[in-house]
């Protein structure tokens, strides 16, 4: 039985030629950092920081991708600036970078998001 990371390695060799992914990565570093995931199609496969946004504040909880829109949504956990969290909207670029669209205040805690009906987005806390 195949991994996780062994399935999606074999997923992106069995698409032919060489490939390459954009990685969203959220830390408690206050960060959101984008990674070029390349494979040559020889099966060697390199990992590499691209870019780096500050814009979700210091505790990113989860990260949403609407491909379509080519919109990540970040939510902050407000820790460090309790009372509240946030919800921010970034625009993805081609070169990875990203760029702020919005920020609204929400309540301290949210901790995940998914995109919900034709224009809406649901969030746990």
């Amino acid at each position: 039985m195949l991994s996780k990371n062994q399935a999606a390695a074999s997923l992106l060799l069995a698409a032919g030629g060489a490939q390459a992914s954009l990685l969203y990565v959220a830390s408690y570093s206050g960060y959101v950092s984008t990674l070029n995931l390349t494979d040559d199609g020889s099966g060697a496969k390199t990992l590499e920081a691209v870019a780096e946004s500050d814009g979700c504040s210091t505790a990113p909880s989860w990260l949403t991708l609407d491909k379509e829109k080519a919109v990540l949504y970040c939510l902050d956990e407000g820790f460090g600036t309790w009372p509240n969290g946030s919800f921010v909207s970034l625009q993805t670029n081609d070169d990875g970078s990203l760029t702020l669209l919005d920020k609204e205040v929400t309540i301290n805690g949210p901790v995940s998001a998914v995109p919900f009906g034709e224009s809406g987005i649901a969030v746990a806390h």
